[in-house]
């Protein structure tokens, strides 16, 4: 196809003869501090050239709805429950790790039955970042090992909420993933389809989970328990949460921008 063949030669040709009037954009791969520019997502013209599979995720990090209906709501929120301020707080001081340079570190609400409102409580210490709605900014243990390393790696300084501890549990009860290895802040290297080793994923972020029994057993060792803040509680913890789950998955994403803003102030 010589016409073709013209046309596509000439095309590339002009590209590469062209650098000073193509358009340039910046972009990243992962969330939080980007050196000179600022705090990922909140950095004006940028665009996310990642993993596709973590555009939705990219995209739910992002405000909607009213600051201070949230406001108001989490407020009374953090006044009746220690546990929702717990929540809250670790949302909060997840980007506070890089600067202060603190290892990773687990915050597990654990409640040994259901209808408790762990569940809701990790949807409002989302909220201060992004769509807190299961599947968007919150995610599921429902996932390889890998897969958690990819997931904090593109996170990086942002928090990582993950729900229902009991699905990342094998026929013997015990967990998929290591504690002490997420909170190394760095993953395992692995080979490439195409050849050689893919870069580590790395993060220095909080893990916010929940579930129905306790993250780390003394099998795992001191250094685990270490890196667990075990909540333990019987008692529900929210009142309304069918109420708190709508009023947060219509309001978010406005705390995190703020936070982030005074930091840099």
């Amino acid at each position: 196809f010589p016409d073709l063949t013209e046309v596509v030669y000439n095309e590339y040709l002009g590209n590469i003869n062209n650098y000073d009037v193509l358009p340039e954009y910046l972009t990243t791969k992962h969330m939080g501090y980007f050196e000179n520019y600022g705090f990922v997502p909140y950095i004006d013209d940028l665009l996310f050239d990642g993993d596709p599979m973590y555009g939705p995720l990219f995209d739910s990090i992002t405000q909607k709805g009213d600051f201070e209906t949230w406001k108001s709501h989490v407020a009374r929120l953090w006044n009746h429950s220690v546990e929702v301020r717990i929540a809250v707080a670790a949302s909060f001081a997840s980007p506070l790790l890089h600067l202060l340079n603190v290892q990773p570190f687990f915050v597990h609400l654990n409640s040994g039955q259901s209808g408790t409102g762990k569940t809701v409580a990790l949807m409002v210490g989302a909220s201060v970042w992004g769509n807190p709605a299961n599947g968007h900014y919150s995610q599921t243990f429902n996932g390889t090992k890998a897969s958690m390393e990819y997931t904090a790696g593109f996170l990086n300084h942002l928090p990582l909420f993950i729900d229902e501890l009991q699905l990342a549990k094998d026929g013997n009860g015990n967990l998929k993933f290591s504690v002490y290895d997420l909170t190394e802040g760095i993953g395992r290297g692995r080979a490439q389809k195409t050849g050689g080793i893919r870069k580590s994923e790395r993060w220095q972020n909080v893990f916010i989970t929940s579930g129905e029994s306790e993250l780390v057993s003394a099998a795992d060792g001191a250094g685990a328990f270490n890196r667990v803040l075990n909540i333990e509680f019987l008692d529900p913890i929210i009142e309304d949460g069918a109420e708190t789950a709508d009023l947060v998955r219509q309001n978010y994403g406005w705390a995190g921008k703020q936070f982030v803003e005074m930091i840099y102030d």
